[in-house]
């Protein structure tokens, strides 16, 4: 099947769920394009070189003259009349788009970037015969599955995920989303939500969680550390709660507790929690690394004896699959989705959100406690094997795009 993923940045290392998903499709016999509207500047997924016989990858920015309005204005023109003369855009579907962009508000150049988008995807479309347009995220780029359905009928589908959903959703998403096949989420939590606040058509919903390579992410027989290691992996941004992890490590490092706190990632909120780390005094405690590749992972995830994510809301975290995939268990902020990978002291202990106390409490149970994160590590893999093993995930959403 020729499949296109129309993205909004690729490849992200906070979107390697993505990344596994291509794969896991490239290795079923599926032909991927990927248009993506933004080339990520820290690519640190290998991807497209790996597969580079399978895969064609088109960026908007390498296909857009954007050195001043007529320059694209005339690159415009040029594909719209290819376009036309191949009979995929009637004039009647331009003046409506036009029509209807017109009267977005937007300034010309940006009417005529929307247009130019639209015409560079479908030439894309029709060059390389796709047969199924597949989205992740409720954003912009959504949007243009839904006018390449309008205009050359290739069926879509979207998976939604966390804070696309939880934080301003865009006003249109009943729209873009009233010709998909079929709208996937990764929780159930994430469906009922959907359907019940933004109004989204129950019946389309479909619950398929993101899959993990689990022969990539497994215990590794490594070198333990000394003290007892605390371990986090997630975007330096508030939502990941980090900071509130920083102040559980301060509650436990004044209780003279013998650990260290690794926090992997990278994002805007680094120098804040820099800052938070020296003004608490625990830099002999705490290390923040830099964001690493997956393959990297399951060796930090190993030396680990527990994994903390402190989250204020979170659709399906990977982390925490990756985590219990490699034998490690978790503490996690008992919210939305999370409740769906860690069963309370069953492969790990579930949290209030925003409580440090309550991490500090719970890291703290099992530093003095080790049968307990014995009892954790026998159940840890078996739970993600039956629910999140990425080819038999990958398989169901196959299934979708071919109905």
């Amino acid at each position: 099947m020729r499949i296109m993923f129309l993205l909004k940045e690729f490849p992200k290392i906070s979107e390697t769920f993505i990344v596994n998903e291509i794969v896991a499709l490239i290795n079923m016999g599926h032909d991927i394009t990927i248009f993506s509207f933004k080339k990520s500047k820290n690519i640190v997924h290998d991807i497209v070189g790996k597969y580079q016989s399978s895969i064609r990858v088109f960026y908007l920015t390498d296909l857009m003259d954007d050195e001043g309005y007529s320059k694209l204005f005339k690159q415009c023109a040029s594909k719209i009349r290819r376009l036309m003369e191949n009979g995929i855009l009637t004039g009647k579907e331009l003046a409506r788009f036009w029509e209807r962009i017109n009267g977005s508000g937007q300034g010309d150049m940006n009417k005529l970037r929307h247009l130019f988008s639209l015409c560079a995807i479908l030439e894309v479309v029709k060059k390389h015969q796709i047969q199924h347009i597949h989205s992740h995220f409720a954003d912009y780029h959504l949007e243009f599955a839904y006018l390449v359905y309008q205009i050359a009928r290739v069926p879509y589908t979207v998976t939604m995920h966390g804070y696309d959903i939880f934080f301003n959703p865009p006003g249109d998403l009943i729209k873009w989303t009233s010709k998909a096949k079929k709208i996937i989420t990764v929780s159930r939590y994430n469906r009922n939500y959907m359907a019940q606040k933004l109004h989204l058509n129950l019946n389309k919903i479909r619950v398929i969680p993101c899959g993990i390579n689990l022969s990539l992410f497994r215990k590794l027989v490594v070198a333990k550390e000394k003290e007892f290691i605390v371990l986090s992996v997630g975007r330096f941004h508030p939502v990941k709660g980090h900071a509130f992890l920083i102040e559980a490590v301060k509650l436990l490092a004044g209780e003279g507790m013998n650990f260290k706190c690794w926090i992997i990632g990278e994002g805007p909120e680094k120098q804040q929690l820099e800052k938070q780390i020296a003004k608490c005094g625990i830099e002999r405690y705490v290390r923040l690394l830099e964001a690493m590749r997956n393959e990297e992972l399951p060796y930090y995830y190993s030396k680990a004896d527990v994994f903390v994510l402190a989250s204020i809301s979170e659709g399906s975290p990977m982390v925490l699959k990756e985590s219990l995939a490699c034998e490690t268990p978790v503490i996690a902020s008992k919210v939305n989705g999370i409740q769906e990978i860690v069963r309370h002291y069953g492969n790990g202990i579930l949290v209030r959100s925003q409580s440090p106390s309550q991490i500090a409490v719970k890291i703290r149970e099992l530093i003095i406690n080790p049968s307990l994160i014995r009892n954790f590590k026998k159940n840890a893999r078996a739970s993600i094997e039956k629910k999140f093993d990425i080819r038999k995930n990958v398989k169901r959403l196959e299934r979708l795009f071919k109905e």
